[in-house]
């Protein structure tokens, strides 16, 4: 039983990341207003990574990656509430 359950949460970790990212880059590229946002805390990471590794990588995947850990972040949150509702409701 154990781990069953421990691959129901390896595989809803693996599914809300691939789908954080997805919508995360729906919203940069369709929403233009919060897109200047990200544009801009994306090139900061930027600049910092390049300044600790000598790496230029783009500011476009900081800030994918940024706003799907966001959301992973937020799903991760609302599935520790509904197992503690479900808890309760066993107990």
């Amino acid at each position: 039983m154990a781990i069953k359950h421990g691959i129901s949460h390896a595989l809803a970790t693996f599914v809300t990341s691939v789908a954080s990212a997805v919508i995360s880059s729906i919203i940069i590229e369709k929403l233009h207003t919060v897109n200047i946002q990200w544009q801009k805390v994306g090139t900061f990471f930027s600049r910092l990574f390049y300044i600790i590794t000598r790496v230029k990588i783009s500011g476009m995947f900081f800030n994918i990656i940024l706003m799907a850990s966001i959301f992973a972040f937020l799903w991760g949150m609302i599935f520790e509430i509904i197992h503690r509702i479900r808890r309760r409701r066993y107990y």
